[in-house]
């Protein structure tokens, strides 16, 4: 099932994002925010993608850079 995400970026300047990774608490699977991708100041970007949030119960939402991804320990 597809689910969205809204990212905003409340800096004055822009925000580049591309090759970082969403991910909800404990997950297996993430997803890849594709190359340049940037969030315009006080902008937001919306992500639609088999992102794998759990449905059954509250879940939390995290944001990693491209240098760390989700599995890295």
């Amino acid at each position: 099932t597809t689910q969205a995400i809204e990212l905003i970026n409340t800096a004055s300047s822009a925000a580049d994002i591309s090759g970082w990774y969403i991910d909800d608490s404990g997950g297996q699977t993430y997803y890849t925010i594709p190359p340049e991708t940037s969030i315009p100041a006080s902008g937001c970007a919306v992500f639609s993608a088999q992102l794998y949030l759990n449905k059954s119960s509250s879940d939390t939402v995290r944001l990693f850079t491209s240098d760390r991804p989700p599995t890295d320990t």
